[in-house]
């Protein structure tokens, strides 16, 4: 199902091989057909096949009969409103799915004239591309802009005038840890419990789960002052982006972060800037990379060489990047926003369509 795109009705990376060699359970198919994804059916996986091919039995192969184009069904399975209905339709709870027994019995598909549906998907089609092409370009124009944003940091950062300190040597190093999950009266309290999954965001002052202060007074969970830094040394986001984050009410954390408490001669926001510019660097030569977890090699961050400029000129070079990214910012916000009208637009044309308004205007 991973070679479906979800929402958009493309084929992405698949492989050729032997259809004897494949040992698991499989359903063979033929050009033409739509393929369904019944698994978890929020994911909108559909495809019109170009080939004959066999898949996973998560896909069910659909050939239409002949008053039924293959396209127009393949926008119609798409449509929020039978998405919404399959939802409602499924079972199994850990794997989700939609039987045929429902797509057979239970869904009714508004069937005009071939010519009608014809002149549908043409409409959609011509919509479809342009819209998908405003989308690419805006996600080109972030693209870019985060592309610049990496530029100006690792510039900024060459100045080999300053002194350069190990990272060991103006930090105090905590590791995080996970109190018990068996007992209840660690986990019903206020104080947030950071985890990889909350490190999306510049500043942290909240997360999904919170512990309590017992938890802190009698397990080796630590409480982190204000204005730290917190880094994620083991999580699969390694393989692409190393998260940063500066708490602004004091923390607790789990042992996939290392956090960072600077000496007085080390602004924070500097401290995670210089992080933020050795990126690429970090995840390109000092991460180790397994299956599906990846880990930061442990002896790394002591040793990382930082620039450490006098406290003045760390507050100057804040201020320029505090700067240069609230501008960025403002406009990645604008150019997703833009991005999401879009994609309820794709959403909205689907819907008239099988209403019969995109035809009729």
């Amino acid at each position: 199902m991973e070679n479906i795109e979800s929402h958009t009705g493309r084929l992405i990376d698949f492989s050729e091989t032997e259809w004897w060699k494949i040992k698991s359970n499989k359903v063979e198919f033929r050009k033409w057909m739509v393929l369904y994804g019944k698994l978890r059916p929020y994911l909108n996986k559909v495809l019109v096949v170009e080939f004959d091919g066999i898949a996973t039995t998560e896909i069910l192969p659909i050939e239409c009969g002949k008053d039924l184009l293959n396209t127009y069904l393949s926008y119609f399975l798409r449509t929020p409103s039978f998405i919404a209905l399959a939802n409602w339709n499924i079972s199994g709870a850990r794997m989700p799915r939609v039987s045929p027994k429902f797509l057979k019995e239970e869904v009714f598909i508004p069937l005009p004239p071939l010519p009608i549906q014809s002149r549908i998907v043409a409409r959609l089609d011509s919509a479809f591309a342009n819209i998908d092409e405003q989308i690419s370009l805006l996600r080109t124009s972030i693209a870019d802009m985060e592309s610049v944003g990496k530029s100006v940091l690792e510039e900024v950062f060459q100045n080999t005038e300053y002194d350069i300190k190990k990272l060991g040597e103006i930090v105090t190093s905590l590791s995080g840890w996970t109190p018990s999950k068996d007992n209840k009266a660690f986990w019903n309290g206020n104080i947030p419990w950071i985890s990889p999954k909350d490190m999306k965001r510049h500043k942290l002052d909240s997360a999904t789960d919170y512990v309590s202060e017992t938890a802190v007074a009698s397990s080796a969970t630590k409480l982190l002052p204000i204005n730290s830094l917190l880094c994620v040394t083991r999580s699969g986001i390694l393989v692409h982006s190393f998260p940063v984050a500066i708490n602004t009410i004091p923390v607790t954390f789990n042992q996939d972060i290392r956090a960072l408490i600077p000496w007085k001669n080390l602004n924070i926001e500097y401290l995670y800037y210089v992080l933020k510019a050795k990126e690429r660097e970090i995840i390109t030569q000092w991460i180790k990379k397994w299956p599906t977890v990846h880990s930061l090699i442990s002896w790394y961050l002591d040793n990382l060489q930082i620039p450490l400029p006098p406290l003045p000129r760390q507050l100057e070079i804040v201020a320029h990047l505090d700067q240069v990214f609230s501008q960025t910012s403002i406009l990645k916000t604008d150019y997703e926003s833009q991005i999401r009208d879009l994609e309820t637009l794709k959403q909205s044309l689907l819907e008239e369509a099988f209403s019969g308004r995109l035809v009729l205007e």
